[in-house]
């Protein structure tokens, strides 16, 4: 999501409208990953919503602060995407309560996601890549230095002020 997204779950209480667009360790992924334990796989979902909030940054010319929250959805509410293998919809609004945290930038990483987002959009304008491949769009700018803070969603607050 985007910063803007997270100030309407602070006043909404709620995720929506739907279906959500969001990643989760699928059939499919967990097939791909056989090699990797869960937790590696839920930083790797991570990454690539990460990566899908740098796109929506660069095509909302939202502020520059990538925004993930996790949440619980029991499975009967989400259904697979295209994409990337960790795409999935959602059918149903989340709740606050539901979520069970929020990662975000620092401060030190908006310099880099502003140059990557920009980045983003010129080849979107200047090419017919999907979104999905996020790995060419951002190949000039390295966002590995910056890992995504984890936040208790109680501090929603606190990171909007």
């Amino acid at each position: 999501m985007t910063m803007q997204e997270l100030r309407g779950l602070n006043a909404n209480a709620r995720l929506g409208p739907c279906p959500l667009v969001a990643h989760a360790i699928t059939a499919e992924f967990r097939s791909a990953t056989e090699d990797v334990d869960d937790e590696e796989r839920e930083y790797l979902a991570l990454m690539l919503a990460a990566q899908e909030s740098l796109c929506m940054i660069a095509t909302t010319n939202g502020e520059p602060c990538r925004v993930v929250v996790s949440a619980d959805v029991d499975d009967e509410f989400v259904s697979a995407r295209s994409g990337a293998a960790t795409a999935v919809e959602v059918s149903v609004e989340i709740s606050l309560r539901q979520c069970s945290s929020v990662h975000v930038d620092d401060d030190a990483a908006k310099t880099a996601v502003s140059a990557a987002a920009t980045s983003m959009a010129r080849s979107m304008v200047s090419s017919d890549t999907p979104h999905g491949d996020f790995a060419s769009m951002v190949s000039a700018v390295d966002l590995d230095d910056h890992e995504l803070l984890w936040f208790a969603t109680q501090e929603i607050p606190d990171l909007l002020s």
